[in-house]
């Protein structure tokens, strides 16, 4: 998975190992892209570059429906607060 391939260790999702071939493997389990660049715009809210981040993008983007899931999303991790 990614330009390198892990020489030991493995990946847990909910305490089972997972094989995982492809960023669509990945995907599937829940997992997301850790960028290895700084690739944000900084001209874009934290939710603009979210949503533009990921795969695949809809052709019509329902923004308040998207700023639900990601408060959402906050709500249930570390994060305290939705940066504009």
């Amino acid at each position: 998975m990614g330009y390198y391939q892990a020489d030991q260790g493995s990946v847990l999702i909910d305490n089972r190992e997972c094989d995982i071939q492809s960023t669509r493997d990945a995907h599937r389990l829940g997992l997301g892209m850790v960028y290895q660049h700084f690739t944000l715009v900084p001209e874009m809210t934290v939710l603009e570059n979210l949503v533009l981040s990921r795969a695949p993008i809809p052709k019509v983007i329902d923004w308040h429906k998207e700023r639900q899931h990601l408060e959402r999303l906050i709500a249930q991790n570390a994060f305290s607060y939705l940066a504009e």
